[in-house]
């Protein structure tokens, strides 16, 4: 789901954020985000990917990740 950043900036209107930017982008759109964050007492820094690797294991709090950014990319499906 998150990829390099090679197609940033393909649309002039939308641009999904990199993955330094995502967590924060993740905290203002999508609220359960920042529950997860207070939950686990760990909160996202500019590393996305490495966050969320401490989190295979944990399958429920996996999920719930993945959740949230399924969810937030979906504002980018279908664009003009």
């Amino acid at each position: 789901m998150i990829g390099a950043g090679a197609s940033y900036g393909l649309h002039k209107k939308y641009r999904p954020p990199l993955g330094k930017d995502l967590a924060s982008n993740l905290r203002i759109i999508i609220p359960l985000f920042n529950e997860i964050e207070h939950k686990l007492n760990d909160f996202c820094e500019d590393d996305f990917e490495a966050w969320l690797i401490k989190y295979l294991d944990n399958k429920q709090v996996f999920i719930e990740i993945l959740w949230c950014i399924s969810h937030y990319f979906l504002r980018f499906d279908n664009l003009p």
